[in-house]
């Protein structure tokens, strides 16, 4: 876990105006809050955030909510992976959904879904700029990831965009090597982060009986490489296993060795269910 410190001065831009007076507002309080000491207290540096944003609450400010989510969202994306700074935002939303206008998280899921339409893992408007880069997708995406290994099948859609992304896709629809190899180390980062939920609703079968319409669309089917049942199941987990194996052959070393923690990840999680079956 790394703890340097974090620069969010790409988010002020006002060229690109991702943040409105609100959003800046909230901005600041967090950069207080995460710079209060040198030492990574998550727990002392979440309440001090939650505290101030309260505060704020008083106010009534209609536009607080989503503003709060629209920061919190491009905050993840610039706190990288291994930063504990993460740990830090998930704090902050189990602080907040039992708590006043954030209770039950309102709009968080819509304000989380909007910026899959900047991923800069598909081909996009050239005069977005919304976009975020790969690595800060990455970060975004672990985020992501933290939540759904909490919570569960409220961020489960996700999870599987991101998995049918890396791993049940033809490598060259991406476009370019590196585009490929961000969605291999994005599917990566989902297993590290959410490895045990993962399995979890494998098990369970969750979304395997969503309705498939014209209505719903198909947001948990499998991808081109992938024919197997839709949603989570044992055969899509193994599915990603080898997939994970045999892209490995063709890419450098630096995604090998994330390939390598995301195999050793599923390996460990089945070697411990397995255990526990024959208990």
């Amino acid at each position: 876990m790394s703890n340097g410190p974090l620069n969010f001065e790409s988010l002020k831009d006002e060229e690109r105006g991702l943040l409105n007076e609100v959003d800046l507002l909230i901005l600041a309080k967090f950069e207080i809050a995460i710079s209060s000491s040198l030492e990574p207290n998550i727990e002392e540096k979440a309440i001090r955030f939650v505290a101030d944003l309260i505060l704020f609450d008083a106010k009534e400010s209609e536009s607080l909510v989503p503003s709060t989510w629209q920061v919190l969202t491009l905050v993840a994306s610039r706190t990288p992976s291994s930063h504990y700074g993460q740990d830090v935002l998930i704090r902050v939303v189990n602080m907040l959904e039992h708590y006043g206008l954030w209770t039950d998280l309102p709009g968080f899921g819509i304000s989380i879904r909007d910026n899959w339409n900047h991923s800069p893992t598909f081909e996009l408007d050239a005069e977005d700029d919304r976009e975020f880069t790969q690595h800060e997708w990455l970060n975004l995406n672990s985020f992501i990831a933290r939540l759904f290994n909490l919570r569960g099948k409220r961020f489960g859609n996700f999870a599987i965009w991101e998995l049918r992304n890396g791993l049940e896709e033809d490598a060259s629809d991406a476009g370019s090597a590196a585009a490929a190899d961000a969605r291999v180390l994005v599917a990566s980062e989902w297993i590290k982060q959410s490895g045990v939920r993962l399995w979890n609703e494998s098990v369970l079968g969750t979304f395997s009986t969503e309705p498939e319409d014209a209505a719903h669309g198909s947001p948990y089917r499998g991808g081109s490489l992938f024919l197997g049942t839709r949603g989570f199941n044992l055969e899509r987990w193994g599915f990603w296993k080898r997939r994970l194996v045999e892209l490995r052959s063709g890419a450098n070393a630096s995604v090998q060795s994330v390939i390598d923690e995301a195999v050793q990840t599923m390996s460990s999680i089945e070697q411990r269910n397995q255990l526990s079956l024959l208990r």
